[in-house]
């Protein structure tokens, strides 16, 4: 038996290389325990973070300069200068920033036990 370093699949002793990642595959069983991460692994969920939380400040600024929390020069420009339709994007762009950090996690930590 083989298996992935990175991917954790196990192939059959005549298989080299990973089918998902091309990687050079290790004899024996897989480790079951452990979960090393490395920093190309942390891209999407560090990107969806990112972005969730630009996204929501930016629907914080536009929902308190509408609700008159922020007053002043810089309610009027965000008000002029982002079109309602934005509080809706920034809604969209903050669920789906969710729900690709979720499948991230998902991915990670419980579909590689299998």
């Amino acid at each position: 038996m083989s298996y992935c370093p990175k991917c954790h699949h196990e192939y059959a002793d005549t298989v080299e290389l990973c089918v998902d990642c091309g990687g050079r595959l290790r004899k024996g069983r897989r480790p079951t325990e452990s979960y090393d991460l490395e920093l190309e692994d942390l891209v999407i969920p560090a990107g969806s973070l990112l972005c969730g939380v630009i996204a929501l400040s930016m629907l914080w600024l536009r929902v308190a300069a509408q609700a008159g929390w922020i007053t002043g020069p810089f309610a009027q420009l965000l008000e002029a200068g982002q079109p309602p339709c934005m509080t809706a994007f920034y809604g969209v762009a903050v669920v789906a920033c969710i729900i690709v950090f979720a499948w991230w996690v998902i991915q990670t930590f419980v579909l590689r036990r299998r």
